[in-house]
């Protein structure tokens, strides 16, 4: 291949640009994101749906009977499933409410 229609100084044609952008640098971006989006009012609506939910989840089986009115043996076989949702539902939350203190830590260490 002639190399002659490339830019000056290119050792190849096919040569693509290099970016230096270290995986540090790529996961403060992501916890600057989330950060911000842990502010906005979309989050704090979804984290009113989310707890809405898991208070669902605390008082109810995932098919909509009352715990308080089964028996405690028809209860043990659903309730797992039903604190698995709560644990999943918690941890989005989660997620998002320690980025800003995440994004903290890295400007300290920043410093």
């Amino acid at each position: 291949m002639d190399s002659n229609f490339g830019i000056i100084g290119d050792q190849q044609i096919t040569d693509l640009p290099q970016v230096d952008n270290s995986q540090q640098d790529l996961a403060q971006v992501e916890v600057r994101g989330k950060a911000k989006y842990s502010r906005s009012k979309e989050f704090q609506e979804l984290k009113a749906h989310m707890e809405t939910r898991i208070e669902f989840y605390q008082k109810f089986l995932p098919d909509g009977r009352p715990v308080a009115t089964i028996d405690q043996e028809e209860a043990a076989k659903h309730w797992p499933h039903a604190n698995i949702i709560i644990a999943e539902l918690q941890q989005v939350i989660d997620m998002y409410q320690s980025a800003e203190g995440q994004l903290q830590d890295i400007g300290k260490k920043n410093v």
